[in-house]
């Protein structure tokens, strides 16, 4: 049966296209959006998305699904109807985000922070996921984000990481938010006053057979 959904974008993340997630801001149900196979092409996004502009953090979309399709690793996967395109209703600003923040409880990290940055597929036959992202806002004083890049292995790319205090415990998570790319050049280290972001966590990566948390979303600094 198909259903609508508006959903407050809060992550484009690069995986061979763009995978995409957020929130309904109807009932607050985290929602990664998916086709039947793959991700999405900018092509793909071009389509559904017919806007002017490309597809934001901050927005919040109105898109038509099939069915619900979870996962161990990814519980929140929905499977969109491929032959509706998606409408841009409304554009959330920064100060507006604050209540889509998630609590601790429950929370990604905090269900599987003695792991810090990876999980094994046996976990998940030990215990059930409650969700696999997780909405932050960073601040200085709390968290002490910071940027960094860090050369790719067998690369002359440096790729972006944060590195920040969550919980005691520090991170630095790899950034696949579309908006903050790789670069040709060494960049200092920077450190953010405050920002939002969305941790998810990653497909099966073969050579470690790992699942790594990363920086899906990230509101640019």
């Amino acid at each position: 049966m198909l259903y609508t959904r508006d959903i407050l974008i809060l992550a484009n993340s690069r995986h061979f296209g763009h995978c995409i997630a957020g929130k309904d801001v109807n009932t607050g149900e985290w929602v990664r959006v998916k086709k039947r196979k793959g991700s999405f092409s900018d092509k793909d996004l071009d389509w559904y998305f017919n806007y002017e502009e490309s597809l934001r953090l901050g927005d919040v979309v109105r898109i038509q699904f099939t069915k619900k399709d979870p996962k161990p690793h990814h519980p929140e996967d929905e499977i969109i109807d491929e032959r509706h395109k998606w409408k841009l209703i409304d554009q959330l600003s920064r100060g507006s985000l604050y209540k889509f923040v998630d609590k601790d409880s429950g929370s990604l990290l905090a269900e599987t922070e003695y792991i810090m940055d990876h999980i094994k597929p046996s976990f998940f036959d030990k215990r059930e996921l409650k969700s696999s992202l997780q909405y932050l806002k960073m601040t200085e004083t709390q968290n002490k984000p910071v940027l960094h890049y860090e050369r790719k292995f067998n690369s002359l790319e440096y790729r972006p990481s944060l590195k920040f205090n969550y919980r005691g415990k520090e991170y630095n998570l790899k950034i696949t938010d579309y908006n903050i790319p790789t670069d040709c050049e060494k960049k200092p280290d920077r450190s953010i006053d405050a920002t939002y972001i969305t941790v998810g966590l990653g497909g099966l990566y073969e050579t470690t057979y790992s699942h790594y948390k990363l920086v899906v979303g990230m509101m640019c600094p």
